[in-house]
């Protein structure tokens, strides 16, 4: 995933993929969850509640400096 804009914390969040650790399909690993993006973007960012959207609340990965 790609975010931008003063609000996000800069730099890369998380490790390089494995190549060789490949799930059962043959596709890489996640790390984090889109919901758990989406749910801080809305929650910290934009002043909504993610619970309301996503149905449940979702780890924040300290991504945005708000």
């Amino acid at each position: 995933m790609l975010l931008f804009g003063d609000a996000v914390r800069g730099g890369l969040h998380g490790h390089a993929p494995s190549l060789t650790d490949l799930d059962a399909n043959r596709d890489l690993k996640l790390q984090a969850d889109f919901r758990s993006v989406y749910g801080e973007v809305l929650d910290d960012w934009m002043g909504f509640p993610s619970q309301a959207i996503l149905g449940s609340r979702f780890q924040k990965l300290d991504l945005l400096s708000v």
